[in-house]
């Protein structure tokens, strides 16, 4: 097993508790899935769940105490994601992290959504079911081979309130505007470490080459989708990373170009922290604090970001 990558030690002024930080990157992540409403009804899923434990699948689940239709399962012994009923699309799997993303966004019914990096879509089904059968989620994905897997997923899982469509979300037209938009972006992935915990040299060699000009990319994904935001309209900027550079300073980038945006607070009633306001020589707004950070010695999940960003009307 490798240790963790050299310039995660960097952290150190931000993430509390760091030693307890460094140790839970080397647990294993508790196991989460959601329940499909168009499938199983409550009462259906948790027989499902009964005879998993009896054939010796799962040791034992919960439901979450925050997030709706999310169970956490003990001592699982399967890849459920081979199971028959994950293949008829009873249930997906989805770490709680991102589940909290979405949830951030706070979709209402007949919502018209835009998950402008869609793939694999998991946070796009969350957000088909908050629209109901009169909104509409576009998920947008740009490689084309991820896209077809996510379209497959959609089928899946049966909602018919998801248009997928493949191509750069750059070249989104203007002239439509959109009352939510989820965008997470493509990071360098540090809050999955503990999911791939023999990677710590490939931690250390990719991101640190990637991270070069990856920021241009998010603040360029992040300036269209403000140009996409209709007034009045919310907009979640995530990323499952710890970087500053990837996080704050993105999200400060856009409130010093574009005076019509805002950070508003996220309510969560969970052991979770703000976003920072210092990071070595950078200063960011106050109202960062509106931002949390989820790291997985507080919240047991994979690290993640989540910006709640809304345009003034």
């Amino acid at each position: 097993m490798n240790s963790i990558p050299e310039y995660f030690k960097n952290y150190r002024q931000f993430i509390p508790e760091f030693s307890r930080f460094e140790a839970s990157l080397y647990e294993e992540p508790i196991l989460a899935i959601r329940r499909n409403k168009k499938r199983f009804n409550k009462n259906e899923f948790h027989t499902m769940l009964a005879e998993f434990i009896q054939k010796g699948w799962i040791g034992d689940y919960e439901a979450d105490a925050f997030l709706e239709d999310c169970y956490l399962i003990k001592n699982c012994t399967i890849n459920l994601g081979g199971t028959w009923e994950h293949q008829v699309g009873v249930f997906y799997i989805l770490g709680r992290s991102s589940q909290l993303a979405a949830h951030a966004l706070d979709v209402q019914k007949e919502d018209m959504v835009l998950d402008m990096t869609a793939a694999p879509g998991g946070k796009s089904l969350i957000l088909a079911e908050k629209v109901g059968e009169y909104g509409l989620v576009i998920a947008n994905e740009l490689e084309k081979n991820r896209c077809f897997h996510m379209k497959r997923n959609f089928d899946r899982m049966g909602y018919q309130s998801i248009l997928t469509r493949q191509g750069n979300a750059l070249d989104l037209n203007e002239n439509f505007k959109f009352e939510k938009i989820l965008l997470d972006g493509p990071c360098s992935s540090e809050g999955t470490f503990r999911c791939f915990k023999t990677k710590g040299k490939y931690f250390e060699s990719y991101n640190l080459q990637w991270r070069k000009e990856l920021h241009k990319v998010q603040y360029k994904l992040l300036r269209k989708a403000i140009s996409l935001l209709a007034k009045g309209g919310t907009l979640v900027y995530s990323t499952c990373t710890y970087s500053p550079l990837e996080n704050e300073y993105i999200v400060q980038q856009a409130l010093d170009e574009f005076s019509e945006i805002g950070l508003e607070s996220i309510p969560l009633d969970l052991n979770v922290s703000k976003g920072i306001l210092n990071y070595g020589n950078f200063h960011f707004d106050s109202s960062m604090n509106h931002c949390i950070r989820i790291y997985p010695h507080q919240y047991d999940s994979w690290g993640f970001f989540v910006a709640k960003i809304v345009k003034r009307r």
